[in-house]
């Protein structure tokens, strides 16, 4: 009974309560509705195309920026191969004339070990050779430790085919029990580097007449 008296007193409240100034609802003015709606999608169309203006603008300078990334990639790529062109020339030219000290070393172990003593040598002149020749040896062999090191290794031309890629005929001789075209010794060996030619060797081939291939 006394929550039903509450609930009565508080409706006869609100009822003698009147709205604050404020509060009152305002008449609706259409025109006035109309012209703040048009002023309103001319300020979403202005901001929208200041948007579009500055989305062009931030993929143009993406462009650019993008543009220079890459041509700054292309120039240091340039600038590596450069670099590595250089080094790599400088080391031909290091390995060329490491192999001009390997042939004049060559020759001259070829020449201490077919040496042949008089009857008369002295055994002191003998062992100052032999020591000479080890030297030679050692020094020879470190050479080649040094070329395989740098993945340089000896053409193979005894006993193939000219190859004019990678051979010079400076000299032929004629054996019949050889094909025509065989290369028969070397006057300078050649090497390959990395598997591609470092320097021509230059052989003596064989070389028939007509009547020897046909007796062949």
């Amino acid at each position: 009974m006394q929550k039903e008296e509450l609930l009565s007193a508080f409706s006869l409240y609100l009822d003698r309560v009147e709205p604050e100034e404020g509060l009152k609802e305002q008449p609706i003015d259409l025109h006035t509705l109309l012209t703040e709606m048009a002023a309103l999608r001319t300020e979403v169309k202005t901001e929208s195309r200041q948007f579009k203006g500055v989305l062009e603008e931030f993929h143009k300078l993406y462009e650019i920026t993008e543009q220079s990334q890459q041509q700054l990639n292309q120039s240091r790529d340039h600038q590596r191969q450069l670099q590595q062109q250089f080094q790599e020339s400088r080391l031909r030219d290091m390995l060329l004339d490491t192999l001009e000290l390997y042939d004049r070393m060559h020759h001259a172990l070829e020449q201490l070990n077919n040496y042949q003593p008089g009857l008369f040598s002295r055994h002191r002149d003998q062992q100052f050779i032999e020591a000479v020749r080890q030297g030679q040896q050692m020094t020879l062999n470190r050479i080649e430790q040094l070329l395989e090191r740098y993945q340089v290794e000896p053409l193979q031309a005894i006993g193939r085919l000219l190859d004019p890629h990678t051979m010079r005929a400076v000299e032929t001789v004629k054996n019949p029990k050889l094909a025509d075209g065989t290369v028969c010794s070397e006057q300078r060996r050649g090497f390959l580097w990395n598997g591609t030619l470092l320097r021509t060797a230059e052989v003596s081939v064989n070389k028939l007449t007509p009547t020897s291939q046909e007796n062949n």
